[in-house]
């Protein structure tokens, strides 16, 4: 968090390069996040980044898989991580919690509500205290905007010369209808964009698959696709083709071009469930599989792989949306016993039958911003130096990294130690570039006020350090504290972090200590305000 106005500072980094930050258009690895960009919040909403931070770091490095996702994060041990809290026993062990909430689910929605914010309430700790088994959250965008036509002369970039055959112009004015978000499904499985055409391509087996495609070309652009056989020693199928340079440019820049570069239209993330749940389904029927799995009691399993982190992430965002839980698995890029290079594979799959997910609960808050819980399968540290990163991010302050919801970390300081930490600056330094930046003149001031101001300043300190002494070691303090912990719901290391102490009734205490055992003068404690 940074204020301008109050001169103060809160994490400018927190993340080894690499780590992949969650924005509306895929996600980026947090080194190549700027100024200005977009992320998606810890409330899964659309956040603006005010600025981004760097520096060069040694210390911890703690490294966090969850389950249902193989891919490892990992953060510094002060990065502040959002999880379910409250008694060791829940907050601690996925297994409980997942039992006390499948208890829960008896009540009426209200009730149920009340139960979970009453004794599971989101707090925010620092990764070096996350355990395996406790909790953490994967923010769900539940808005709906329903976009009934879409112009797709906005996605036309390429420039024709002025001589020359111009294409045929296909209707750009397009319905967003069942039709339309089959195609786009099947285009983003089994196609790509060539300088002049479309081409679909598929396995011998799916002529009434290429058919279907055929007729939507056919029915929504009026352009003839043509169907052909590859009969080659390395290469057989089915091929569909759609000559138009303008539908190609068009598929490209909506869908991406490149099968890693692949995804759903961004523009679609936000649309009606009924209409998400076609686009999945097109997907699947180009690029899935299905089997059973289990015992005694087999349910369906579908998946769908695909080289595209983008496209990855964009289906496991519109499974939560749909009431499905899924799971990403990633295998790195290898090279096979036929010397033939894969790049990196992603793996979405997902139960047809929710209810047999063992890890099945969703987390509404009081602002109505909905969560998937997914309890940590792996937690470790390790020593790290090199340059880490860090975002601020507008309004909520948070941002997701590679599946769960991250706050801000816990390096902090006034603009002084801003410009120490992050320009090299000594405090003398620091004060001048500050004061000729706001066109302050600086004065000399002699010993014998330096030394008055600094007694007051020690005064201060020791009362601020009696009273914390008082809340942590008297009888009524001890009162002052339970409440605190257990009426407030302040963690320790916050009421640590910002002093807090207790104050009695009587101030006899306090002026004993600053006066019989300290030696101060009572006027100078006067001039310190504490009379």
């Amino acid at each position: 968090m940074i204020s301008p106005e109050l001169q103060i500072y809160k994490c400018f980094g927190c993340f080894p390069a690499g780590q992949f930050i969650k924005t509306p258009f895929g996600p980026h690895k947090i080194e190549d996040v700027v100024d200005n960009e977009y992320v998606i919040s810890g409330s899964a909403a659309i956040r603006k980044v005010i600025t981004t931070h760097n520096r060069n770091y040694n210390g911890d490095l703690v490294t966090v898989k969850i389950s249902r996702f193989n891919e490892q994060v990992s953060l510094t041990g002060d990065h502040m991580i959002y999880v379910v809290g409250g008694k060791p026993t829940y907050s601690r062990e996925y297994k409980n919690l997942s039992r006390r909430l499948n208890y829960y689910s008896r009540y009426s929605d209200e009730k149920r509500q009340n139960l979970v914010w009453k004794y599971f309430p989101v707090e925010k700790i620092e990764a070096r205290e996350l355990r395996k088994g406790m909790s953490v959250l994967y923010p769900i965008n539940t808005q709906t905007e329903d976009i009934d036509m879409l112009d797709l002369s906005k996605y036309i970039l390429k420039k024709w010369p002025p001589h020359g055959t111009k294409p045929i112009i296909p209707p750009l004015d397009i319905k967003v209808d069942t039709n339309f978000l089959k195609l786009i499904g099947y285009y983003i499985a089994e196609g790509s964009n060539h300088r002049a055409y479309i081409r679909f391509s598929l396995g011998d087996h799916e002529k009434k698959f290429a058919e279907e495609i055929i007729f939507l070309i056919k029915r929504i652009f009026r352009i003839d696709a043509k169907i052909s056989y590859r009969a080659g020693s390395t290469k057989t199928g089915i091929e569909i083709s759609a000559c138009n340079s303008i539908l190609a440019d068009v598929f490209g820049n909506l869908c991406g071009k490149g099968a890693g570069n692949k995804h759903i239209p961004f523009i679609f993330q936000h649309l009606p469930k009924s209409k998400q749940i076609t686009l999945l389904d097109a997907i699947f029927k180009g690029d899935g599989t299905q089997g059973k799995i289990g015992i005694k009691n087999k349910t369906l399993c579908k998946s769908i792989t695909t080289i595209s982190r983008t496209l990855a992430e964009q289906l496991i965002d519109i499974l939560l949306r749909v009431g499905y839980f899924p799971s990403k698995h990633l295998k790195r890029n290898n090279v096979d016993k036929l010397g033939v290079n894969h790049k990196d594979a992603f793996t979405v799959s997902w139960v047809t039958d929710s209810r047999r997910s063992k890890i099945h609960h969703f987390y509404k808050d009081k602002d109505g911003h909905v969560s998937w819980i997914v309890p940590v399968r792996y937690v470790e540290k390790r020593k790290f130096s090199g340059k880490v990163y860090n975002l601020t991010v507008d309004q909520d302050h948070s941002y997701v990294a590679n599946g769960f919801a991250v706050a801000n970390c816990g390096a902090a300081g006034d603009v002084y130690a801003f410009l120490k930490e992050y320009e090299g600056m000594e405090f003398g330094e620091a004060l001048k570039f500050l004061a000729d930046r706001a066109g302050v003149k600086l004065q000399r001031i002699s010993r014998t006020d330096t030394s008055e101001k600094e007694k007051i300043i020690e005064i201060n300190n020791l009362t601020s350090r009696f009273y914390q002494y008082l809340l942590f070691n008297s009888f009524f303090g001890k009162v002052a504290l339970d409440y605190l912990l257990k009426g407030r719901g302040l963690k320790l290391a916050t009421i640590k972090e910002f002093g807090l102490g207790f104050s009695p009734d009587s101030p006899l205490g306090l002026k004993k200590f600053l006066i019989d055992k300290k030696k101060f003068d009572p006027r100078d404690i006067e001039r310190a305000g504490i009379g």
